[in-house]
């Protein structure tokens, strides 16, 4: 998913928030806009073959607590192709900015954070 934001312009950075057990990580990172992506397992398993099951999505789903509270969007990805996600992101980005500029906020940031659940 970063890569796919880079190509769009944007300073992305994926964090493995997912398989860290440091609470926080995400914002190592620094983000001016944090993104966590959802999927279900059925998803995970019709994207890829996975030798895992729901209890490994749940643990992950408790790692990333602190993440889903803080995000700017929650974008479950069951529904959407990878290129819709990265329309979504970006558009939502966009938004950020704009009302920031609006505000007249003296850095309107364009360096989104990726955390999600595997597959996501």
């Amino acid at each position: 998913m970063a890569e796919g934001l880079k190509a769009f312009g944007y300073d992305a950075v994926s964090v493995p928030q997912e398989h860290s057990s440091i609470r926080r990580l995400y914002r190592r990172a620094e983000p001016d806009f944090l993104v966590a992506l959802d999927a279900r397992l059925d998803t995970v398993r019709r994207r890829r073959p996975v030798p895992w099951g729901q209890e490994r999505l749940d643990e992950q789903l408790k790692r990333l607590t602190f993440a889903l509270q803080e995000c700017h969007l929650f974008l479950p990805t069951d529904d959407l192709t990878i290129e819709e996600v990265r329309r979504k992101v970006a558009a939502a980005v966009e938004t950020a900015q704009a009302r920031a500029a609006g505000a007249g906020a003296a850095h309107a940031g364009t360096v989104p954070a990726i955390v999600a659940k595997e597959d996501a």
